[in-house]
């Protein structure tokens, strides 16, 4: 049996889930929770929640419903297996995918894996929304389209058949014929789900499965009426216990909006304004949050933060340790080895001189400081360039970099993993203070070596890299944690935070663009039933609504001498609506991230001779 529950008006999302908990949480009754976020699952657990289970979203789905006899291909194989799928095309299809039949195109694998990305999208939301690809032809309208979906869905077909022949099934198959994984459901009694955000047709099929045999209940969460798609989810699930509510209220005590004239003044600001709210209301840093529509704004809060006021999300990615600006530069060294191109004595330069290198020992570092003085005097004279035997002689390339910059032009992933792991290995027993990174990126080579041991093909040693630094990328280097929590939009889903900061909210980040318009367009998806992009956008805006209905206090910023983007119209629409006034942080000087004020000059016109 299912049933279905919205979250009453100004109540805490996780508060009432809990009361919802409490009431059920004994021995007898074997309870699972299931919700949005590991965030989510971190308050619960301090909740006093004695006998209930506790998963996210993406580990239930993972654990109750993938029930097959066949190994699950990794998602890293699948730009090879498209490629190959791909080579199965006429020339004339290719045209018609790709608007380029040429060997060029297919051998350049960089951009083919790039493209494949947003053919992927396209496959993920079909399967997701179990539509079959003669449906979406039938809602087109015009004959280049129809065109171009056939072939999409020919090179499924191929590209399925592909992995069969390699002894994986995708992971998205399994979508079509949804079973469920008895050994894990009849651990449980009763199941609750707090979902927030829209449900695609698999995981309502999925929820129907379940509720066929369990007592399932659906917490829904959303500020103001309900979506026609919470109307689809009853008439689906067979219920109609949800209801429409009114939009909170705000005024300008609750609410405040303003324009920053940069992104460092309206980082000094929420500082400030943080201060300021702790030492007159005494509410804890703790209770505060910075919700980021954008991530690269975390940069920010990372690198500035000299009072170590911030806890951002997930940390600093691996680009900000230097171990991996190093790799780059050697492979930007690499592409440059050729007997016309020599090598930037500016680029080895530029190695030598990461501190990562400094106090190594006593002997290595007189000779890399020695290197230094050297290369510096030949760039004053003139000199500009080195050759590759030349490189080869001096101290860390000669001992530690040597096997990547004498690598083949072309390899097979695996000897190009065995590159890299061992080139990581020598800064391991080198470099002290980036070593639990550096041990997280062997163990991440040691993974893709599993995963490519069956794939045999060789590539451009600048393509292995790519897929190489691809999956480095995701290694996260822990940060100092602060007080104040800063996450992105997504991640905030069902918190409750005293003080709410809302940053950066200019129309290029927000609401975010998606790549799931590239081939089904608004029409045909008013026609399918799917989510439109106008659809997504309210919904972020929702996403936002509902931490801020729940809060004391929410501060919106934007940066209002942006040239490239101007205000989201969320602000307008909210300013509004609510008859807010809209101020103006525009500080003489930016006192919070240095170490002496500075205060700036005013302008003085500067004339330059001819």
């Amino acid at each position: 049996m299912i049933q279905c529950l919205s979250i009453p008006k100004y109540i805490a999302p996780l508060d009432y889930l809990q009361t919802i908990i409490q009431s059920n949480d004994n021995l007898e009754k074997k309870l699972c929770i299931v919700v949005p976020t590991e965030r989510n699952i971190r308050v619960l657990a301090n909740k006093n929640i004695k006998y209930a289970e506790i998963y996210s979203i993406s580990n239930f789905m993972d654990l109750a419903y993938i029930n097959c006899n066949q190994e699950i291909m990794p998602t890293q194989l699948r730009p090879f297996f498209l490629k190959k799928a791909i080579e199965k095309l006429t020339d004339h299809d290719k045209y018609i995918i790709f608007k380029d039949s040429t060997n060029v195109f297919l051998e350049d694998f960089i951009a083919f894996a790039q493209t494949s990305n947003n053919i992927f999208a396209f496959f993920r939301e079909l399967q997701s929304e179990m539509i079959p690809m003669t449906d979406l032809i039938k809602a087109g309208k015009y004959t280049d389209y129809e065109n171009q979906i056939t072939i999409m869905n020919i090179l499924w077909q191929k590209y399925i058949e592909t992995v069969h022949e390699n002894n994986f099934i995708d992971k998205w198959e399994t979508l079509q014929n949804i079973q469920l994984n008895n050994t894990f459901i009849n651990q449980y009694d009763e199941y609750i789900f707090l979902v927030s955000g829209f449900l695609t047709k698999s995981e309502l099929t999925q929820f129907k499965t379940l509720g066929d045999i369990k007592n399932i209940t659906l917490i829904f969460n959303y500020t103001g009426n309900k979506y026609k798609q919470h109307k689809l989810y009853e008439q689906f699930l067979g219920t109609n216990n949800l209801k429409d509510k009114e939009l909170p209220s705000f005024d300008n005590n609750s609410l405040q909006l303003y324009n920053c004239q940069s992104m460092l003044s309206q980082f000094e600001f929420i500082i400030k304004k943080a201060f300021e709210i702790h030492n007159t209301h005494n509410i804890s840093f703790k209770r505060m949050a910075v919700i980021l529509p954008d991530d690269n704004i975390k940069t920010y809060f990372l690198k500035l933060d000299k009072y170590n006021l911030f806890d951002v999300s997930a940390g600093e990615d691996i680009t900000y340790c230097q171990f991996f600006p190093i790799l780059q530069d050697l492979i930007e060294i690499y592409n440059n080895i050729d007997d016309d191109i020599n090598i930037s004595l500016e680029k080895v330069l530029q190695i030598y001189t990461y501190p990562l290198f400094i106090n190594i020992n006593e002997e290595l570092t007189k000779s890399i400081e020695y290197e230094i003085l050297n290369i510096r005097k030949q760039i004053v004279t003139g000199s500009l360039y080195i050759n590759i035997d030349e490189l080869l002689k001096k101290p860390l390339f000669k001992d530690i970099f040597r096997d990547f910059l004498q690598a083949p032009n072309k390899l097979t992933i695996i000897k190009g993993i065995n590159i890299f792991t061992r080139i990581l290995k020598n800064m391991f027993e080198l470099i002290i203070p980036e070593r639990d990174e550096i041990h997280r990126g062997i163990i991440i080579l040691q993974m893709l070596e599993r995963i490519y041991s069956k794939i045999d093909d060789t590539l451009y040693f600048k393509e292995v890299a790519y897929f190489i630094m691809n999956e480095l990328i995701k290694i996260e280097h822990d940060t100092t944690k602060g007080k104040i929590a800063v996450t992105g939009i997504l991640e905030s889903r069902n918190m409750n935070y005293d003080i709410v900061f809302i940053p950066s909210l200019n129309n290029d980040v927000f609401p975010p663009r998606s790549q799931k318009d590239l081939f089904i367009n608004t029409e045909i998806r008013q026609q399918l039933d799917l989510p439109t992009f106008i659809d997504r956008d309210n919904l972020i805006k929702n996403y936002l609504m509902q931490i801020m209905e729940v809060a004391k206090l929410s501060i919106i910023t934007y940066i209002s001498n942006n040239n490239s983007a101007r205000k989201s119209n969320f602000i307008d629409e909210l300013r509004v609506k609510y008859n807010l006034h809209e101020n103006t942080y525009s500080p003489t000087n930016i006192g919070l991230i240095q170490d002496k004020q500075i205060t700036y000059k005013e302008y003085q016109e500067i004339t330059i001779p001819k």
